[in-house]
């Protein structure tokens, strides 16, 4: 279908109908293959938006060069800079553009904060990128200007983008847009070999045969660059005190954070987006230009309180307040206003997506085709546990059109594959995007790994989601696990004056670093001072072998460097580790001759009840899973400590351990400090397991004598699966049927 207006004229807008989220990216990437020039500015409403079309995009249309342009993650006016990895990828779709490095259909995501701001004119990034293959020379002094030049930081270990580290004959950058940092091997000033490497372990993963260095702020400070800013500061607020220190920071060649808020100072002129592309087609999410409004309404608003504050901190600094004045930039100096948005949009091809139904059809009015798909709300609420089978019901309906049903990540689609199968759906498996999708039979289901919250229909085709069937997911990131390595690993996380235990020397107090000359060579070091004034310089490389002290005592007595007492007491605390490791062995063994509960797991029915959880599992989470049902079925004792951070799903393993036990024909006790936490995990029980045949009781001060003598009853004649309460669960009174878990939340 062509979306472009039939009479092809140089401005146009057309409404697409028809095309709810999700669909959305298979209308945009049709619309990018038979665009004019096959170029295509897509703006979202928000982040979320625009995150949403990227996953769909790399679905809908794999080939398709793809390039993704943030926001800056700060307000407007901020005293802070964006974020590096946020600034990486803005850079790296900026210069690509700017040097036509994409190829065709093209499409470029971005969000409407993002299109309303200007950025840097094409010009500075295509004079701002630096090319080198190997064999070629290069001299090490401009490439460290280079990096000066264009906001590289210097470190000891390039970790994260935008560092960078030059140790002889060897250079270590991260530039943006890379996935890894690079090593760069040069013979002089030829440059021999290029090869990424891991950030964390410094083992190589491929070689390269060149690199190519963009920019890693949009603010550059050259001479060029300083000068400009001096005469531009000056005349926009007047002359600068020597108080000012952005003005004195800036002067001095000095990144300053939180200075790129003053980016049309820094830069002869700046340009839109769609000055970057001037002949692209511009499509519009249903509700961005209502968001436009709202984001330049915040944008003068943020600037009138910035004008306030800069009049009432004038005059407490008249009357000796010494507070720094934030001087804002006019927002027309940085920002788009509504009549240039309005303008710009008008000498355009625009295409805007609606997931609505078209009111009447018209010549600037295409329809998509799309629908949004009914969702199994009432089935869920009806009955639970036959939710699986009103899926099936509806999917034997679909005999003329490919059903996809898709999760939220790889293991989600594959315990939905599980629990269709189990209710005699069968799948023709897992496919990896739209056109696999379109190339099975009519009536197939197949299934996707795509995070996409509510599933469409269209004539050929119905997707329905995870969602659709389980109801709201509520999404949490998952969280980055931290190695024990990693403990001490950046000198950034010391200061001057704390505390740090050296594996040899023992405890002694960090003092700051200092270049050490050793031979021909420098090293920079960590200068640590023991007992008696003794100092110890560890390098830079070798400082996993510090670790920092955990107590916060103040009167810390510090080892002497060289002695005996640090080797003593890590003697005789080997020897107490010892005798209390052999106590937990000898423990241990005799849980293990031990026999206790076998509980046997029935799969089926515990996907389905996992399933029902509306989370995101994490990675430790599912690992405390498998091991309590190890434990459950291993036919001993099990004595198993659940660790977590509030908030982090303790709860849900207990409850998958307490369904598995059920399930087996054993009672479940759940014991808690407060009748708070009583009534609160009775109702967390009760919740998720509505519409299954176990009976859940209270024992707590909040029950009633009646209440409580029927929760009693019920445990010892059995017709009672769990219990929740607090310590009157361990009085005499209750007598348990056929106990075969207890679980006790500290």
């Amino acid at each position: 279908m062509n979306f472009i207006a039939s009479d092809n004229r140089a401005a146009s807008r057309t409404t697409i109908t028809g095309a709810p989220d999700g669909y959305t990216a298979v209308a945009l990437a049709e619309l990018a293959f038979t665009a004019p020039e096959q170029q295509v500015i897509h703006i979202a409403r928000d982040d979320a938006g625009m995150s949403l079309m990227s996953d769909m995009l790399a679905f809908a249309a794999p080939a398709l060069d793809v390039l993704v342009l943030p926001a800056w993650d700060c307000l407007p006016y901020d005293r802070v800079s964006p974020n590096g990895e946020v600034v990486a990828r803005r850079l790296d779709a900026l210069t690509r553009i700017a040097n036509g490095d994409m190829s065709k259909p093209f499409i470029l995501l971005t969000t409407v904060s993002a299109a309303v701001q200007s950025v840097p004119a094409r010009s500075v990034f295509r004079e701002s990128t630096l090319s080198v293959k190997t064999g070629d020379r290069l001299d090490l002094e401009k490439l460290t200007a280079f990096f000066v030049r264009n906001g590289y930081i210097r470190a000891a270990t390039v970790r994260e983008t935008g560092e960078y580290a030059i140790r002889g004959g060897i250079v270590d950058v991260f530039p943006p847009g890379s996935s890894s940092p690079l090593r760069l091997d040069f013979f002089g000033d030829e440059l021999e070999g290029v090869r990424s490497f891991d950030a964390m372990t410094q083992r190589t993963e491929d070689i390269r045969d060149g690199i190519r260095l963009r920019p890693v702020s949009e603010v550059m400070l050259d001479d060029e660059s300083i000068q400009r800013f001096r005469s531009a500061y000056r005349t926009e607020f007047g002359i600068a005190s020597s108080e000012d220190p952005l003005y004195e920071a800036i002067s001095a060649g000095r990144r300053y954070i939180g200075m790129e808020h003053w980016l049309p100072l820094f830069h002869e002129k700046l340009e839109t987006l769609f000055e970057y592309l001037p002949k692209a087609v511009v499509a519009l999410d249903h509700e961005a230009e209502s968001v436009v409004s709202e984001r330049l309404e915040m944008i003068a608003d943020y600037y009138d309180a910035r004008q306030s504050m800069r009049s009432a901190t004038a005059k407490g600094m008249a009357a000796g307040e010494g507070a720094a004045i934030y001087k804002p930039v006019p927002p027309d100096s940085m920002f788009m206003d509504q009549a240039r948005w309005s303008e710009t949009l008008k000498e355009r091809v625009v295409a805007v997506f609606s997931p609505f139904t078209a009111p009447a059809h018209s010549s600037t009015i295409v329809d998509a085709g799309a629908r949004q798909t009914v969702d199994f709300t009432q089935a869920r609420q009806a009955n639970a546990a036959g939710l699986f089978d009103a899926v099936r019901d509806r999917l034997e309906n679909e005999k003329k059109r490919r059903i996809l049903i898709t999760g939220h990540s790889a293991g989600t689609r594959d315990r939905l594959s599980t629990l269709l199968e189990q209710h005699g759906i069968e799948t023709a498996g897992n496919i990896g995007d739209w056109a696999g999708m379109l190339s099975q039979p009519a009536g197939s289901v197949s299934l996707a790994a795509l995070n996409l919250e509510k599933g469409f229909s269209t004539d050929d085709v119905i997707v329905i989601t995870e969602q659709d069937i389980l109801g709201e997911r509520l999404s949490r990131p998952s969280r980055r696990r931290r190695r024990g390595e990693e403990f001490l690993t950046e000198v950034a996380s010391l200061s001057e004056g704390d505390y740090v235990v050296h594996v040899d020397h023992g405890v002694g107090r960090f003092d700051g670093l200092e270049t050490v000359k050793a031979g021909a060579a420098s090293h920079d070091c960590l200068r640590v001072l023991y007992a008696g004034g003794a100092k110890l310089y560890v390098p830079v490389e070798n400082i996993e072998v510090l670790a920092r002290y955990g107590s916060e005592e103040s009167n810390i007595q510090l080892d002497r460097l060289g002695g005996q007492a640090w080797q003593a007491r890590k003697a005789r605390v080997k020897e107490h580790i010892r005798e209390v490791a052999h106590e937990l062995l000898a423990i241990a063994a005799g849980r293990t001759l031990s026999k206790g509960e076998l509980i046997q797991t029935d799969r089926n029915s515990f996907d389905e009840f996992c399933a029902r959880f509306p989370y995101a599992e994490t990675d430790d989470q599912l690992s405390a899973v498998a091991d309590v049902l190890a434990d459950l079925e291993s036919g001993r004792p099990m004595d198993r400590l659940i660790c977590g951070d509030v908030g982090f799903g303790k709860t849900e393993i207990a409850l998958r351990a307490a369904f598995a036990a059920t399930m087996s024909g054993y009672q479940v006790a759940v014991v808690v400090p407060t009748t708070l936490l009583a009534r609160q995990h009775y109702q967390n029980f009760k919740d998720r397991f509505a519409g299954l045949p176990m009976r859940i009781g209270q024992l707590s001060r909040f029950v009633t004598a009646k209440d409580a003598d029927k929760a009693r009853e019920g445990l010892a004649d059995g017709t009672l699966d769990i219990v929740v309460g607090t310590h009157a669960l361990l009085s005499k009174s209750v007598r348990f049927e056929r106990l075969g878990l207890i679980v006790v939340d500290e």
